[in-house]
Formats: C-alpha cells, structure tokens, sequence
C-alpha cells in the first residue's frame, strides 16, 4: 500500500465445520514477501471484528504488502470455508502540522499553479472546509473541516483532502493520496462531482486564476457552495484558496545504498532542505532525489559535468546548480561530516562542512624542499596575506607550496628561467605563478644577516621580501662559521661574522 498504516481490522463471518488453529498478519516490503518486516498473531473468532497492530513501533513503513495466513484444519473430506466480510487498514491518526504555500483563487487575480500536492478550500459565512474524496452522497463531492493555525500551519489529520494537481497536456487532473489515487470527475450530470480511475475528458480539467478549474466535459466550473460542499457551478465566480504543501527532498548515495536508503531531508524557515552529520570517506558519490508527491516518481537531480562525475571541492561546494530531472553522480573529493543544503527556488546545492583551507610552506635548500612546520606562513587577519620570517642565503633557491588535504599547488617566479633575487628586488611585490609550478627564486644578495620577512599573498599572486633585519638580536639562529644559519631555541650564545 501507498502511505502508512498503525492498524489492520478484519471481519470475518461464519466458520462452519472448521477450525482455526492460528492466524496472523504478515508485513513485508516486497510481493513475493522475503523480507518480512512484522508478524502479528490473532485469536480467531467467527463472526467477529479481529484487530492487529504493529508488534514493534508505531506503524508499517509506505509501500509495505500484506497477507493473512490461516492454519486450519477440517473433519472429513468435504470443502469447508471461513467467511470473509472486509479488511480496513487505518492510517496513522493525529494532526499533521504541513507548511504550505498558499495559492489563492479570487474574480480578477489569477495565480500561476504548479504541479505538486495540494490542499483545495473553501469557506462559507460559519467554516472553512477541505475538499475530500468522500464520494458516498455521489452529488456534492466531500468536505471536512480545515483550519491554519497563527504559524501559517496547515492543521488536519485527514490526508483524504491533500490532491496531487499535475499537468496532462493541456490540462491538469486532481488525483486522490489516498490508497485509491483515482482523480476527481464530473460525471455528467448538475453538481455531480465523482472519483474515477480513468483520465478521459471527465477528469481533466483547464484553470486559470479568474474561473479556478474548468471541467473539459462541459465547461463547468469547480466551486464551493454555501453549505460547504464542492461541486460544479455553470454561473458565478468560485471562490477557492488552494495551500501548496511542501515537496520532499532525499539525499541518496553510495553509503545508503542510494534510493533504498535514501535520506528524507528537512525542510526549513527560510524554505531550504538539509540533511546534517554525513560522515563521509572521501570518493563517496551521492545525488539529490526530488518527490513532488507522496505517490509520485522520484526526479533525481545531480549535476551538470563532462566527465564521470562532479567533483565538490572545497572550492567548489557552494551554490552548486542542480540539474532537476538528470545530470552527473556529486562526488566528495575530502572525507568529513558534512551538511547538505538544497534551495528549490535556486535550484542549487551547497555541501558545508570542516573544509579543509590552503596552508602554506617556504620550501628550499635551506630545508631540503621538504615541508617543515617551522616553514609554515601564518595568515595576518582575516586578509589574504600571510607572512613568514625565515633566514634566506646567498645562492640558495626557493618557492613557496600549499596544501590543502590530497591538494598540493606550488607558487614559482614568472621566469624564463631561475629569477634571480637582487637588491633591487627587496621591498618590491614580485608576481607569482603556479602554472607548471614556476620557476625556483635564486637569492643573489650576500649578507651576513639574511633573515627575510617574506609576505605571500596567494590571491594576487605576489610575494614581497621585506627588508632583511638589521639587528642582529633580533635574530634565533646562529652561524655555523660558515654561511649555514641554524636556528636556536635557546638563544644565541655566539655569533660567527
């Protein structure tokens, strides 16, 4: 079955010249009924109302199939029968808080309607009702009371009034949630309003903002009347109020074995979707599954890329255009917890999270090109500028790489060649590249005090070497009589000039 249900009731009549030994219930999630997901043991009794309940939990899952297996046993040869009267299966009971957009239906202000589930009102002087698939009277189609309460929620706890209005050609049916997912029909004479399974002429339907929903059979109108019930009218203007309710959004992937462990995600105040805490290894792929309706197909959205797959990076994760209806697996290209964000209005994906940021490192002869801690630049503010202060001898070569979690980038002189370090270039903002790693800097300025303040700054791509300290106090590292610095962490207790 469709949607859920908390309970079962099953009338039986007679059970002349047989006995029932046993009877359940059985819940599985498939037809051939393998993976069974309940059983429920009953005592029978004949000509009675026998209820079963889930053993464990609330309620039996959407889409669940069910059976119920007798064991009895008979005297004689001749065939014996159980009588059978009806089986109900009862929705989960209480009021649904569903935030919905409100579409309204007024003489002179059309709307622009989409497809998606819908609440279809009207209110008299007394009430405002909800149209339902109540068909029993076969002349007003039904009605139940219907309220908002002061968060604009829609409160009911009647899911036979939410309609699934979708486009057919150039029309639109109004189909039922409930188990039985017939459309809503006029049915050919005045004020009838039925439920039929098949979508003819009868059950399609034109709109528009002035006349709301206009029967293709004969051209008459959808409306409310004073008593609250719904029906046709061929004169007048109906008044309806027609509430949007919210579409659903899974994230779906290789840690949910995708759509049979899909994710629902939540649906927030600004009108976003999340789902927060995926903790993810790096390589996992995932997409986005759109359902407009309780009983509709699933649209998956992924995203638009030429190759394999989209890679979300750390610099590309936000606002990320989602192709509804197709497009490339997303492909996480650093493990982490992250939070997915889907905006409807947008169309687009953000995936937050502990992105990894860019560290920088001064690698060359001085530490054999290796990354050493004691090499790391460290950011000034909030800026994109970062600074290190690190000795610097004549003739030894230089570049600065980054790194950010399998990432490595390195910065190098825009050069034919070795750039070459003179005095004139101190002070001076030199211009970087990474495109084949530049080239290697080459200090060509002999001083007995080369300790540099070097200034990186990876958004302009420039580094500049400040003025090279003139006090040699201010200097942790000693000579090691040659042209060798070698810092200290105890102070400097000789000098080497």
């Amino acid at each position: 079955m469709g949607s859920e249900r908390d309970k079962v009731e099953l009338t039986v009549g007679s059970a002349s010249s047989i006995t029932v030994n046993s009877l359940k219930l059985v819940v599985a999630s498939d037809a051939a009924f393998s993976n069974c997901l309940d059983e429920v043991s009953a005592t029978f009794s004949a000509n009675s109302t026998i209820t079963f309940e889930p053993t464990s939990g609330e309620k039996w899952d959407n889409n669940s199939y069910y059976k119920f297996v007798f064991n009895v046993s008979v005297s004689g040869t001749s065939n014996k029968f159980v009588e059978f009267s009806e089986a109900k299966f009862y929705k989960p009971s209480g009021s649904q808080q569903l935030t919905g957009e409100k579409f309204e239906i007024l003489n002179g202000t059309p709307t622009i309607i989409v497809e998606g589930d819908y609440i279809i009102t009207g209110n008299t002087s007394s009430a405002k009702y909800a149209m339902s698939n109540d068909d029993s009277n076969n002349t007003f189609k039904g009605k139940t009371d219907f309220a908002m309460d002061g968060n604009a929620n829609i409160v009911t706890d009647d899911k036979t009034i939410i309609w699934h209005i979708a486009p057919r050609g150039e029309y639109w049916t109004i189909q039922s949630l409930d188990d039985d997912g017939q459309y809503a029909a006029y049915i050919g004479s005045s004020n009838g309003v039925t439920m039929t399974s098949t979508v003819d002429d009868k059950a399609l339907w034109s709109y528009n903002g002035n006349n709301g929903f206009t029967n293709k059979e004969n051209d008459a109108t959808l409306y409310c009347n004073n008593s609250g019930n719904f029906s046709f009218t061929e004169i007048g203007t109906p008044v309806l109020t027609l509430y949007r309710m919210p579409d659903k959004y899974y994230v779906a992937g290789s840690w949910t074995n995708w759509a049979t462990g899909k994710i629902e995600m939540t649906k927030k105040a600004d009108g976003t979707y999340t789902l927060a805490n995926q903790n993810l290894e790096e390589g996992a792929e995932f997409k986005i599954i759109k359902v407009v309706s309780a009983a509709g197909d699933p649209i998956w959205c992924g995203g638009n890329a030429d190759g394999e797959y989209y890679g979300v990076t750390p610099d590309v994760h936000t606002d990320i255009s989602l192709n509804v209806g197709g497009g490339k697996n997303f492909k996480m290209t650093v493990a982490g917890t992250w939070t997915f964000i889907v905006n409807p209005t947008d169309a687009t994906l953000t995936v937050d999270g502990d992105w990894p940021e860019w560290e920088y490192y001064l690698l060359g002869d001085f530490n054999e090109w290796a990354k050493v801690d004691s090499y790391k630049f460290s950011q000034v503010g909030e800026t994109s500028k970062f600074t290190l202060n690190k000795p610097i001898q004549f003739g030894q070569k230089f570049k600065i790489k980054g790194f950010r979690g399998n990432e490595e980038k390195w910065f190098g002189a825009v050069s034919d060649g070795v750039f070459w370090v003179n005095a004139d270039h101190v002070g001076t903002a030199l211009s970087l590249t990474t495109e084949n790693g530049g080239e290697n800097f080459y200090m060509n300025l002999s001083n007995k005090k080369p300790y540099w303040e070097l200034e990186f700054d990876p958004v302009n791509m420039k580094l500049v070497l400040g003025n090279y300290l003139s006090d040699i106090a201010e200097l942790p590292f000693e000579f090691d009589g040659g042209r060798n610095a070698i810092e200290s962490t105890a102070g400097l207790t000789s000098t080497a000039l």
